[in-house]
């Protein structure tokens, strides 16, 4: 595993399981709305488009994200990526849910906003964070 990204606050970072080619961005404890945006630009801007990773977001243990950065991620992030990959179908994302309702809630309205944009992308929800990466290594 390599660590691509680390943020300051020490509440997320992304990873890179280069054996698996999974990027994995993590999120845990509470965190604020430049942490993640911080995040996030920086995850579009290490992405490697030519490895075509699958991703892997592990929120298991985030506690509390801001709405604003959620309806920042929603009507930026999700367009910008889906631009960076094109339109491309059976792309795999697993989603490693938080085991706090709002933030389950929360996930479920940007996974809303994800299919709103257009995305025809494979994204799944795991109680596990190796569960979610099974499935992603799994061939189709």
């Amino acid at each position: 595993m390599n660590i691509l990204y680390q943020n300051q606050a020490n509440n997320g970072r992304i990873e890179f399981l280069e054996r698996e080619n999974i990027m994995v961005i993590v999120l845990y404890n509470a965190i604020e709305v430049k942490e993640y945006k911080d995040m996030f630009e920086a995850f579009l801007k290490l992405y490697p488009v030519d490895k075509r990773p699958a991703l892997l977001f592990d929120c298991l243990y985030l506690k509390k994200s801001p709405i604003e950065g959620r309806a920042w991620f929603s009507t930026d992030v999700i367009p910008r990526f889906k631009k960076l990959l094109g339109n491309e179908a059976g792309y795999k994302i697993a989603l490693c849910q938080s085991s706090t309702l709002f933030q389950r809630m929360a996930a479920q309205i940007i996974l809303k906003a994800t299919y709103a944009v257009g995305f025809k992308f494979n994204i799944k929800e795991f109680d596990s964070v190796e569960k979610g990466k099974d499935w992603l290594m799994k061939m189709d």
